[in-house]
């Protein structure tokens, strides 16, 4: 299929749609769910198993105006000596909530900006996660950085740590477009970061692009794409804009007419994958590339990608602690998110409580579309007769107006449907968010382009 052709494609499909991070959407949670339950759910995960713990460290000495994070800016570095000594309550009193210690595969920090914390805060941290939860050897310890920030002593202290993978924000490296979004970093400064991590020994980098964004043309994207592609880190992930200054008052600062129009955004999305694909990158799915010998990669072609908040990951359907404001568990039987404002986080501590804002439990129902949208999003097959036997019903009874939904994506060539199985073709591969959606029965109940999430493309 030509470009043009591609670019069609993704238009047709360019709706609002779910990340699917997590299946129901997030803005299902609600307060009936609270700090028991979590509770409850924590002391029933069996002991000794493992989960992938992620902490949220909110600070950055200024927001950038494109930004959608949960994000606390300030420049009083007082700021993280308090918010770490309350995630230092938070793990205790996660830790006294199990049965037994729990063992855990991987650590994430993520922001906001973790080097907002000195390399010796940093060093406390993870020496309070490796103390309360048995690290497993060769365990991923995964930490986000912006090179703007991070030093060479935060990278040292990391590297003590055990830190195997950073992850840089660069976003765009044209100066038209950092200057558009307030984020001001070089494309010298990117490489000489960039180079400065790779000689810290750390195992896989990361790196994040955005495309949508303002003053982004497709000379100025594929400059980035190929500023980056010389670089060759292990994983790069090309994220779309989102431009909601409803729920990012932040993003009111820039003008809508800046922005690229629909067909530029997707000219750009498509350009990514032909770019990074071409410079001999796997597309692991939806925003996700990897060099074939990175994990992501492996874990793939090994059938054990999973999808959580954090993005693809290598370890399927394990189970999510979250520590830190706006954090978000995945325990299995449901979700359960961390208060939002630090001073209800921080009353919450100092009373005792576990700081859960809200959350859900998943259903029967949910429980079931959730692995179905997993498969499709991490395995790109579902196994009919695999379905079976896990929940003991025929798959094309329970799922006959879904099966009909994917007639459309079957005729654009998106999937194969057959009796047997729904395989996701390689162009399905852009556009799995939509595959995905066909199962989502709170999205089947909502306006078809409620402003809730995100577009697809």
């Amino acid at each position: 299929m030509s470009e043009t052709q591609v670019q069609r494609l993704l238009a047709k499909y360019d709706r609002a749609v779910p990340r699917y991070t997590s299946y129901p959407p997030a803005n299902h949670f609600h307060e009936g769910v609270g700090a028991r339950e979590y509770l409850d759910a924590l002391a029933g995960i069996p002991g000794g198993e493992a989960v992938a713990l992620y902490v949220h460290i909110p600070f950055c000495e200024r927001r950038c105006i494109y930004c959608g994070c949960h994000v606390v800016p300030t420049r009083k570095k007082a700021a993280g000596e308090e918010y770490l000594e309350r995630l230092e309550q938070e793990i205790a009193l996660v830790r006294g909530a199990a049965r037994e210690p729990l063992r855990a595969a991987s650590v994430h920090l993520g922001g906001g900006t973790p080097t907002y914390l000195s390399p010796a805060q940093l060093e406390r941290l993870l020496g309070a996660c490796r103390e309360a939860f048995l690290l497993e050897s060769g365990a991923e310890v995964a930490v986000e950085l912006d090179p703007r920030v991070t030093t060479a002593e935060h990278l040292d202290a990391l590297a003590r740590c055990g830190a195997t993978r950073v992850s840089l924000g660069v976003q765009d490296t044209s100066e038209e477009v950092q200057q558009a979004i307030g984020r001001f970093q070089g494309r010298d400064l990117t490489v000489r970061f960039f180079e400065l991590c790779r000689s810290k020994g750390f195992r896989s980098i990361n790196v994040d692009l955005v495309y949508g964004l303002p003053l982004q043309t497709r000379e100025r994207f594929l400059g980035t794409l190929r500023d980056v592609l010389a670089l060759r880190p292990e994983r790069l992930a090309v994220f779309g804009y989102a431009h909601v200054p409803w729920v990012r008052p932040n993003q009111k600062a820039i003008d809508p007419a800046t922005l690229p129009t629909g067909p530029e955004r997707v000219e750009l999305c498509a350009l990514a994958h032909e770019e990074l694909t071409r410079g001999g990158y796997e597309h692991i799915g939806l925003d996700h590339f990897a060099l074939p010998g990175d994990e992501l990669a492996l874990a793939r072609e090994e059938g054990r990608l999973g999808r959580n908040f954090m993005g693809y990951t290598p370890f399927k359907g394990i189970k999510v602690v979250g520590f830190g404001v706006s954090a978000i568990s995945d325990l299995g039987s449901g979700y359960f998110q961390v208060e939002k404002k630090l001073s209800d986080y921080y009353r919450a501590l100092d009373r005792g409580e576990a700081p859960i804002e809200r959350g859900l439990l998943l259903t029967e129902d949910d429980a079931v579309r959730r692995h179905v949208i997993q498969e499709v999003l991490c395995t790109l097959r579902l196994d009919t007769a695999e379905f079976e036997a896990r929940f003991g019903e025929p798959f094309a009874e329970r799922f006959a107006r879904e099966i009909d939904g994917l007639r459309p994506l079957q005729a654009d060539g998106l999937v194969r449907v057959t009796p047997r199985a729904i395989d996701v073709l390689p162009l399905g591969r852009l556009l799995l968010r939509n595959v995905a959606a066909v199962f989502d029965a709170y999205l089947q109940k909502a306006p078809p382009e409620a402003p809730t999430y995100s577009r697809a493309v």
